[in-house]
């Protein structure tokens, strides 16, 4: 509760005597309420800092594999299709780490023909928008 409460203070520039009067309205007393504002004060540059820097940040593909299974049709279903696996082993976050202890995370999804075709087109009009923009 108090990381969400000193995140979003630093976020929207909350000053001190305004934080430490919203602690203690959620029920903190006046000198604990006192001693969290003080820090924030003393630390609202750096803090503002780290979560510009972590709101901006891209995660980082490690390595991916994938693999294309074809589903062939069966008398119950006319239709063939194939299917995409695929993994990849993504750094989040390299200064921390994850729930679970672990600083990389799996992702592992299935997707149908039809609709990687759609995400290829989507992934590369917004390539091209972004181009646009560096330009």
């Amino acid at each position: 509760m108090i990381h969400y409460i000193i995140s979003n203070a630093a976020k929207y520039d909350v000053d001190e005597q305004s934080l430490s009067q919203e602690i203690q309205q959620l029920g903190l007393p006046k000198m604990n309420a006192d001693i969290i504002s003080s820090s924030y004060r003393d630390n609202k540059d750096s803090l503002r800092d780290k979560f510009t820097a972590d709101s901006y940040r891209v995660s980082k593909v490690i390595s991916s594999s994938w693999r294309l299974d074809h589903i062939i049709a069966t008398s119950d279903n006319d239709d063939s299709e194939c299917i995409l696996n695929l993994n990849m082993k993504i750094d989040s976050k390299p200064d921390s780490i994850n729930n679970d202890g672990a600083r990389f995370q799996n992702l592992a999804f299935e997707i149908v023909e039809n609709k990687l075709d759609v995400l290829i087109k989507e992934l590369t009009v917004a390539k091209k928008m972004l181009e646009s923009i560096d330009n």
